[in-house]
């Protein structure tokens, strides 16, 4: 959350308080752009003057979408925020996964009932009903589903398929 924000064409700051994201560090500032407005990136943002928001503020702006210039750009996700770690059946508007209770870091094992998929380890990166589900792979990459109906947990067996040969 922010007020004062410097760039490179002025004194962009704010009468109210906005939502930032941080990707740096340049001395007394964090470095980083606000999730609406007309979209100026390597905006200075004194640390005296920002913080990171509370859990009842991530629990609040977790799902939201920002628009930049009119059209919807930024969908805010807390990695991994109010995801359980417990076993999961995810039904979503296409399809059925289960995933494995979360590992220490987060990892965990996914299959989908219908088709089988191309990867079967992943991090859930975010979790919503109404919204799609964001995994992330390990490579890197991210993968998501059709809009989530139901999250339901409970003992499940969650265990990749063997490869056709």
């Amino acid at each position: 959350m922010a007020t004062k924000a410097i760039h490179t064409t002025g004194d962009i700051s704010r009468k109210s308080p906005s939502l930032c994201v941080v990707y740096g560090e340049d001395g007394d500032d964090w470095v980083g752009r606000f999730l609406s407005g007309f979209g100026f990136f390597d905006v200075h943002f004194p640390k005296k003057t920002t913080r990171e928001l509370t859990r009842e503020e991530k629990k609040t702006w977790n799902g939201a979408a920002f628009g930049v210039g009119g059209r919807i750009m930024n969908l805010v996700v807390f990695p991994g925020f109010g995801v359980p770690r417990r076993a999961i059946v995810v039904k979503t508007r296409n399809s059925v996964y289960r995933l494995g209770k979360a590992e220490r870091d987060g990892t965990r094992t996914i299959v989908r009932d219908d088709r089988p998929l191309g990867f079967s380890t992943v991090k859930i990166s975010f979790l919503k009903i109404g919204r799609s589900m964001l995994v992330d792979m390990l490579d890197g990459s991210q993968w998501k589903t059709s809009s989530v109906l139901s999250v339901e947990s409970g003992k499940i067996r969650c265990s990749p398929r063997p490869k056709q040969s």
